[in-house]
Order: C-alpha cells, then structure tokens, then sequence
C-alpha cells in the first residue's frame, strides 16, 4: 500500500527513544577510552611539554564544555558600534570624548 498524504505515520519508535545499539556503542566506547585513559594516557601526557599540555587540554575541553555560538555571546562593542544607525553612533562617539574629557 501506498504512503497517502495527510495519513498519520503509524509504527517506529516514538521521537526522543535513544537507539539501544547506539547506546551499546557508546557505553562500549567508554569502557575502551578509559582502559586506554587508565593504563597509558596519563604517562603519555607526562611526557609533553608543558605548551603541547595546555594546547591538549584546551583541545579536549571543546569536547565536554560546549562552545558558545554567535547567538549566545554578547557582542563585542566593535559589533554593537558596527549595528548602531549613523545617529546613535555620533551619540556614541559624543559620550566618549565626554568621559575622556572628565
């Protein structure tokens, strides 16, 4: 039988149910990380120079703490200067030579 348009979609997995065997992979994933992590890494790690350590653990932060896009940082003042109509920038550049004036 045909797909039917307007016909609700029947059968699956309802949306938001992780897959089991992605989750096995997963959980298997961590389990060989960590033997890794346990018996080598931390000697490995030892033996770099303090710059390549820095540079590793900036590199693996991107991993657990998520980087803040466009939309969630606040912008620069370069930015916010750049978005300003011509009027509220000459308001702008009026208030700072006020304050390097006081």
């Amino acid at each position: 039988m045909p797909f039917e348009k307007g016909r609700n979609k029947t059968g699956g997995r309802a949306p938001g149910t992780p897959n089991k065997v992605t989750s096995e992979r997963k959980a298997r994933l961590n389990e060989i990380l960590t033997q890794i992590e346990d018996k080598h890494l931390a000697a490995d790690i030892d033996k770099l120079s303090p710059r390549d350590r820095v540079r590793l653990y900036a590199d693996l932060l991107e991993y657990s703490i998520p980087k803040l896009t466009r939309a969630e940082r606040p912008p620069t003042d370069l930015e916010t200067f750049y978005l300003m109509s011509p009027e509220e920038k000459k308001m702008e550049i009026e208030r700072l030579r006020n304050l390097k004036d006081d």
